[in-house]
């Protein structure tokens, strides 16, 4: 998609390079600190109204999950 979008030569595409690139950024680095991803999702779902009690329930689920598929 960054390379479609590179290639359109507009003032009004640097917007959007600017956002794929910090996207990607944003990503690279919860490789690296998959805490960042969680609290991302954390955010996420505060944002979108769920109970707290819901979000903690949710992110043990997902965290077990990992655990079983990583052995």
């Amino acid at each position: 998609m960054f390379r479609i979008i590179e290639s359109i030569p507009s003032k009004n595409a640097e917007p959007i390079k600017e956002w794929l690139a910090k996207l990607g950024s944003e990503r690279i680095d919860e490789v690296f600190d998959p805490s960042i991803a969680a609290q991302r999702s954390i955010d996420l779902y505060r944002a979108k109204g769920y109970e707290e009690k819901w979000i903690t329930k949710r992110i043990q689920i997902v965290q077990d999950r990992k655990e079983l598929t990583d052995v």
